[in-house]
């Protein structure tokens, strides 16, 4: 380079057949449009997929773990079974959920969330436990999850 960062005449031939070889394969236009057609159908494959996947949701981080208490026990009389969900997860995928990993389709599904109960530490001061959410799952009259097995 010369005084202030000026390329002489040979230099700046030298720099273009560089970039020349550098092209190699997709020198052409119409090669160069197909490399970015490409291109863009792949993103726009993996962007659909990861959208799907958002949508989907995975039916084994849905479903955390069936709750087992003795009122509980007293629902299953009424076809209903009581399950710790995820946080964010709501009645559809909840419902979705189920039937995939239980092969049942519910009729109705509620969801609450319990809040955690206050416990003292120290003297004056009072926390909270960490709260979950749960969804309570109605069945058809047929229908039965074995929920309760080895407990």
């Amino acid at each position: 380079m010369g005084l202030f960062g000026r390329k002489t005449k040979k230099q700046d031939e030298h720099t273009k057949a560089e970039e020349k070889e550098k092209v190699g394969v997709f020198n052409t236009p119409k090669k160069e449009a197909k490399k970015e057609e490409i291109v863009k159908e792949i993103n726009f494959q993996n962007k659909s997929k990861k959208k799907n996947a958002k949508r989907r949701g995975n039916s084994a981080k849905v479903l955390v773990r069936p709750v087992i208490t003795e009122k509980v026990n007293d629902l299953s009389v009424y076809n209903q079974y009581v399950f710790e969900i995820y946080p964010r997860a709501n009645k559809i995928e909840v419902k979705k959920a189920i039937k995939e990993v239980y092969g049942v389709e519910p009729i109705k599904v509620r969801v609450l969330n319990n809040i955690g109960r206050l416990v003292r530490s120290g003297r004056n001061k009072m926390t909270r436990t960490g709260g979950y959410k749960k969804a309570i799952v109605s069945l058809k009259p047929g229908d039965k999850i074995d929920v309760y097995e080895g407990v």
